[in-house]
């Protein structure tokens, strides 16, 4: 029997198309794995970055919920891979497993705290935010 694992099972399914990139990484949407909940669209995004991030990755795959009504985004996982494009080891994930999908916020967990309590203003990412727009 052939087992495969979670990762390998997404990874297969995934469909990532590139939006663009900025100074420190390319900026990419997994298409397979779109999905809307009424007033809502969900994704899992991805940033492949340039360079050896402090944590020790070279990618991050993020799980974003868009509101339709609010115009809001909100930051909802992270895993953090060894290798650009999602690739190589698995080295950390981060959840707001909190917010449930009718109470969204424009806020992220502050990743200079791990005080569960302690919240920023999330930055939206243009790139992610016309294409949810778009998907409304």
């Amino acid at each position: 029997m052939l087992l495969l694992s979670a990762a390998a099972v997404s990874e297969a399914r995934s469909n990532w198309i590139r939006l663009g990139e900025d100074a420190r990484a390319e900026i990419f949407i997994d298409s397979a794995s779109i999905e809307r909940p009424p007033g809502y669209v969900k994704a899992w995004t991805m940033l492949s970055f340039k360079g050896r991030q402090r944590g020790g990755w070279r990618s991050e795959r993020r799980m974003f919920m868009f509101s339709c009504k609010d115009r809001t985004l909100e930051w909802q996982q992270s895993m953090y891979m060894a290798e650009p494009m999602g690739e190589g080891e698995f080295v950390h994930a981060r959840s707001l497993n909190r917010y449930g999908v009718g109470d969204l916020r424009l806020v992220e967990l502050d990743p200079s705290t791990k005080d569960k309590s302690v919240y920023k203003e999330a930055v939206p990412e243009s790139e992610f935010l016309s294409v949810f727009k778009d998907l409304c």
